[in-house]
């Protein structure tokens, strides 16, 4: 009887040393997490996500990164990153691993070429595979094919509903199935503008 008392003991004094010295559940983070508050001010949050891996320019061999400012990934699982800053888009295979194809000259349907300046939104539609980009500082969306032949250009409309003191700054971009596209601008905050296919 009494080695079942000091069995207890023992087996009660183990399990509250677990208890004092248990982990807490959440895993650690290798990084700070924030969001931004509307006066641009961070403020600690936590991670929806963690990071496995980081890839860079250099590590796809293109040189640095400058600035890029949105992904897509098309339907063939591609990677699109507009590189703002050194105005090109950038796509890459499915595992992040090699570039496809570096994007900087276009061809006009005149046969001129073009190239961007600032670019900062992508959009590829999976029913054509059409590359719709918000050219920012070209004040402008470029519609292309994977090759580059420029299919048509958006510009600032000729239209009592778009002020003509206004610059036409494409931050975004995105299309309906019908071949509408919708375009976020820069200096207007009451939505996107639709243009009609």
């Amino acid at each position: 009887m009494q080695k079942k008392h000091f069995a207890s003991a023992v087996l009660a004094v183990l399990c509250s040393g677990m208890l004092l010295t248990s982990l807490p559940a959440a895993a650690d983070e290798h990084y700070d997490v924030y969001n931004y508050d509307r006066w641009n001010e961070p403020i600690p949050s936590q991670a929806g996500y963690q990071a496995t891996r980081s890839v860079s320019g250099k590590d796809l061999g293109i040189g640095d990164l400058s600035e890029p400012s949105d992904l897509f990934v098309d339907t063939e699982d591609r990677l699109y990153i507009v590189d703002t800053k050194n105005n090109r888009i950038v796509v890459t295979d499915p595992g992040l691993t090699e570039v496809e194809k570096v994007m900087e000259h276009f061809t006009m349907p005149d046969g001129s070429t073009t190239t961007l300046k600032a670019p900062e939104g992508i959009y590829v539609a999976p029913e054509t595979g059409l590359i719709y980009i918000a050219d920012y500082s070209n004040s402008r969306v470029l519609v292309t094919d994977y090759d580059g032949n420029v299919q048509m250009e958006v510009t600032k409309p000729e239209s009592e509903l778009f002020s003509s003191e206004l610059t036409f700054l494409p931050q975004k971009v995105l299309a309906d199935k019908a071949g509408n596209i919708y375009i976020v601008l820069g200096n207007i905050t009451t939505g996107a503008a639709m243009f009609n296919a």
